[in-house]
């Protein structure tokens, strides 16, 4: 880096550590995107299967790459392909990106039968050769992408098959928040062609232990316009700078979670490998803020085969495999087991609410109503929130295992009922992270008005939990402070030394001080700044006596962390020699 390019630095990250965030950096791509002109036209009338239905080969893919489409139409039909991107849009929540072969040509689709399923595993693959290639723009921004397969002509002509993929950040292009998206537990749910991983949606009754990829979405609940798009709206509405990947993104790189500093897992995230888990883990103890904010995530362990096509899910002992730590089973249920409140500070106990049961609603805390992360929200002890526990939920285990003692765990809000209790948490590990989790599948629908009908989402979004999680994510997207600050004063001459954090993205520490013996705003204009500083040790010479207190900030590429502030010290004249 030259010398200009040094100077840019530092003033970037001088600006963080004084919160003056608009000269750090100007708009965000997620803000730049979403400014553009939306088109609700997205949202269309789904075809009855099977008169259109498709998939992708890839579920993720960076800019520039080509997405590879399968389509096929029973009885034979003419069709388009619409592309969007899926956001806020000035409340659109989607922009027509393109089309194939164009947007107001059509071509020719071709009926294909559904194999059956191999008769050892259950794996159903469907078979279709590519019928569409779309090349991913070199510019297009990460998010989530829908592939809108629509008829053009027949008893069905202007309906639809929706497939969804994810468009990745260029390599290198690091965003503040990362947000996983559950395509396992999309697939495991999948019951096309009679096999899913479940007993239920499956021939015979009896569940696969392969499912692919490489077939249509038989959605029985499991859309990302269930759980995953009212928290989707709601980060692009407030211009995060956030970025997306797929569950089988974070198992080929999980140390990618380390270039984020809060990492967000969306909806009904299920199915995990042990290479997410691990990741998760590491980057927790790193100092990554993690936020869970569906339920049930992390339950079940799965593997990958032929290059992350097929997920593997015996769910039991059965799986040949014999490494314990490998099997395809309940993560608590390994040897040694891997609790899933280890990780979250909560698991799913079982909690489930069935179509057409009342609504459960969440209370808020006496703890939680004093919390700073529902400070301006209204909510106090009491407060009930409402329909935001279900389909399924978490909470803290009445017996808490050892790896689940999270000093300082708060409740937040809780529900009681018959069907079991429910927790939304907050713990702060050993690292400095944060760790927060919803505890219910429905949370998110508090935060944005878009409905799916199918899962009884009536209700408004609450400006008051939409308050919670600006609270909440002002929060997490700062590092954790440095781990001590210690003062010695020599005469007017005074060292400063911190404890330095763990995680790896902290660029610089910057050093305040201010007269007088309390706590103070380091962006106040009556505060001077000492350093600004890669090293964990600082010097400063005092001008005037008089009683002084210091404070540190620990300041990543992306923003500072709450101060910690030091014991007052007194300036005094240095003694003589007689």
């Amino acid at each position: 880096m030259g010398r200009w390019g040094i100077i840019v630095a530092l003033c970037g990250l001088l600006a963080l550590a004084t919160g003056d965030h608009a000269l750090a950096a100007g708009p965000n791509p997620i803000q730049v995107e979403n400014a553009r002109p939306g088109a609700p036209s997205w949202i269309a009338a789904a075809a009855d299967p099977p008169a259109i239905e498709g998939y992708t080969s890839e579920t993720s893919l960076a800019p520039g790459e080509i997405l590879h489409l399968h389509v096929a139409t029973t009885p034979p039909a003419r069709y388009l392909v619409r592309v969007y991107r899926l956001g806020w849009y000035h409340g659109a929540g989607g922009r027509l990106v393109g089309c194939v072969p164009g947007c107001a040509v059509d071509e020719a689709g071709a009926p294909r039968g559904a194999p059956a399923p191999e008769p050892s595993t259950g794996r159903v693959r469907a078979g279709l050769p590519v019928t569409d290639v779309v090349t991913v723009p070199a510019d297009a921004v990460s998010g989530y992408y829908l592939a809108q397969l629509a008829l053009t002509n027949g008893p069905q002509a202007g309906r639809v098959d929706d497939v969804f993929f994810v468009v990745r950040n260029p390599t290198g292009a690091d965003s503040q928040v990362l947000v996983q998206v559950p395509v396992n537990t999309w697939e495991a749910y999948n019951g096309w062609g009679g096999k899913s991983l479940y007993n239920f949606n499956s021939t015979e009754g009896t569940a696969a232990n392969r499912v692919s990829f490489d077939r249509p979405y038989a959605q029985l609940g499991q859309s990302p316009l269930a759980w995953e798009i009212q928290l989707v709206r709601f980060l692009e509405r407030e211009g995060y700078d956030v970025s997306y990947q797929t569950d089988l993104d974070t198992h080929l790189d999980p140390a990618g979670l380390l270039r984020h500093r809060l990492v967000v897992d969306a909806g009904h995230d299920e199915y995990w490998t042990k290479e997410m888990r691990d990741g998760f883990d590491v980057a927790r103890d790193a100092g990554t803020n993690l936020a869970f904010m569906g339920a049930n995530d992390a339950y079940w362990q799965v593997r990958y085969e032929d290059d992350g096509r097929t997920i593997v899910g015996y769910k039991s002992a059965a799986d040949p495999n014999p490494d314990w730590t490998l099997k395809t089973m309940l993560f608590r249920e390994l040897v040694p087991p891997r609790f899933e409140c280890a990780l979250m500070g909560v698991q799913h106990q079982g909690g489930f609410r069935h179509s057409g049961e009342p609504q459960l609603d969440y209370v808020v805390t006496a703890t939680g109503a004093a919390d700073p992360w529902l400070s301006g929200t209204g909510l106090g002890a009491g407060t009930v929130l409402p329909d935001l526990v279900g389909r399924e939920w978490d909470s803290v285990p009445s017996y808490v295992p050892e790896a689940c003692r999270k000093p300082g765990l708060t409740v937040l809000f809780h529900h009681d009922g018959a069907s079991g209790p429910a927790d939304a948490v907050r713990y702060t590990a050993s690292s400095g992270a944060r760790i927060f989790s919803s505890g219910s599948l429905q949370f998110s629908w508090a935060l944005d008005a878009f409905a799916l009908e199918a899962q009884g989402h009536r209700q408004a979004p609450d400006p008051r939990v939409q308050q919670f999680m600006r609270n909440a994510f002002a929060d997490l997207l700062r590092p954790a402070p440095p781990v001590s600050i210690d003062v010695k004063a020599r005469g007017r001459r005074v060292w400063i030394r911190l404890g330095r954090t763990v995680d790896p993205r902290i660029r610089a520490f910057a050093v305040f001080r201010h007269r007088g013996g309390a706590a103070f705003d380091p962006a106040a204009p009556d505060v001077q700044r000492i350093c600004l500083t890669a090293s964990v040790t600082c010097a400063d010479r005092l001008r005037h006596r008089g009683v002084y207190v210091y404070a540190a900030q620990a300041v990543d590429a992306w923003n500072a962390s709450t101060p910690i502030f030091s014991a007052a010290v007194s300036s005094r004249r240095p003694r003589r020699p007689r």
